[in-house]
């Protein structure tokens, strides 16, 4: 009987550390699906940046367009992304808006390579939470040629 009552104790301490890694794993899933996102947002971003001339008119928000303005290096722009899927829009929206992405483009790198750029990305999340409580993604691209 002692036996079969320190088995099921080993059974159950067992059992109870299994259930409390489940948490874990499910916080680290949900983390990595938000870094591939964001990851996801900034490739998209940079693919835009890199086939629009910096000088266009800003064209309409779409899925595939993210409006970005000709830039300069003394102003951000921002875009606030749904958590899955769906068009940016550039003010935030009550429970839709999840990733926030500021956009600054860096003075010229050199006055020989003046069709040259230097984006600054920064993805946050959740974007209606304070910024200490946000998770943040920093992204420098290289030189990005002007067409």
């Amino acid at each position: 009987m002692i036996e079969v009552s320190l088995a099921l104790a080993v059974v159950g301490i067992a059992m109870v550390s299994i259930l409390g890694l489940f948490a874990v794993g499910l916080n680290a899933a949900r983390d990595a699906t938000d870094d591939d996102t964001a990851a996801q947002i900034i490739q998209a971003i940079i693919a835009d940046r890199q086939s629009s001339p910096y000088t266009s008119p800003t064209p309409a928000i779409s899925a595939t367009s993210f409006a970005i303005p000709a830039l300069d290096s003394l102003n951000t722009y921002t875009l606030y992304f749904p958590k899955r899927g769906g068009v940016p829009t550039i003010s935030p929206v009550a429970n839709a808006s999840y990733f926030q992405v500021d956009i600054k483009k860096r003075p010229g790198l050199h006055a020989n390579f003046s069709d040259l750029a230097v984006l600054d990305l920064r993805v946050s999340w959740p974007a209606a939470a304070a910024d200490i409580n946000q998770r943040t993604v920093y992204f420098y691209t290289t030189a990005i040629g002007r067409r």
